[in-house]
């Protein structure tokens, strides 16, 4: 879907636009005439995320990836501005962190201490697909497709199957924010599997609330 936006607080003009089977992104600026102060466009390398709410826009320039000014909002059908992007003047910008991007694609390969930096090729997987609940999938298709239907179930991980706090680990991996996250010593989010606990990767932590300082709806929870 094409898109042509305007941003006046930041006094820039946004589009989205389909050509030669790509997708492209622009942020560009006009004078009082309506001609360029500067543009820039950008071929769209990646989108990301399950789509229940949107899909976000990726660009890659060399190794590293950014995050692109508008994303698109299923409920609505249209493009937008980028989660974020009420807070500052990104255009394209913005480093994807591996903290985001573990979340809302499969497997990505982010290379540790390097902000938007990526192996190549940045994701073994290019969706939210079923290992980021189920763990590796590997023994599981294997006992299938070898006709050991019995062992298949036991091959990967049923949240059904784990005890609460197990389950629910899963879960908070990526739907529980937190004040802050504190990574074990060496570890990073490719270390957690579905299955095990959290706090073997990674603590959650929160400030108390208290009168002065309510709790505030933290919206992945």
């Amino acid at each position: 879907a094409p898109a042509d936006l305007y941003d006046a607080k930041l006094d820039r003009h946004f589009e989205v636009r389909a050509r030669d089977g790509k997708l492209y992104q622009s942020e560009y600026q006009t004078d009082a005439e309506g001609k360029d102060i500067f543009r820039d466009t950008r071929e769209l390398d990646w989108i990301i995320g399950a789509g229940a709410n949107g899909l976000g826009a990726l660009v890659q320039r060399d190794n590293y990836l950014f995050q692109a000014p508008l994303s698109f909002y299923s409920k609505t059908g249209t493009w937008g501005p980028s989660p974020g992007y009420e807070f500052g003047d990104y255009g394209f910008n913005r480093p994807i962190l591996a903290g985001c991007i573990s979340c809302h694609s499969g497997r990505p390969r982010p290379v540790a201490k390097k902000n938007g930096k990526f192996e190549t090729p940045p994701f073994r997987q290019l969706a939210v697909g079923c290992e980021n609940c189920h763990g590796p999938g590997a023994a599981h298709i294997h006992a299938t497709e070898s006709g050991s239907s019995s062992n298949a179930g036991n091959a990967i991980v049923n949240p059904a199957r784990l005890s609460m706090d197990l389950a629910n680990n899963i879960c908070m991996s990526c739907h529980q924010t937190g004040n802050i996250r504190v990574f074990q010593e060496g570890k990073t989010y490719q270390d957690f599997r579905p299955g095990t606990p959290l706090d073997r990767v990674l603590s959650i932590l929160m400030v108390p609330p208290d009168k002065a300082s309510p709790p505030q709806a933290d919206h992945l929870e």
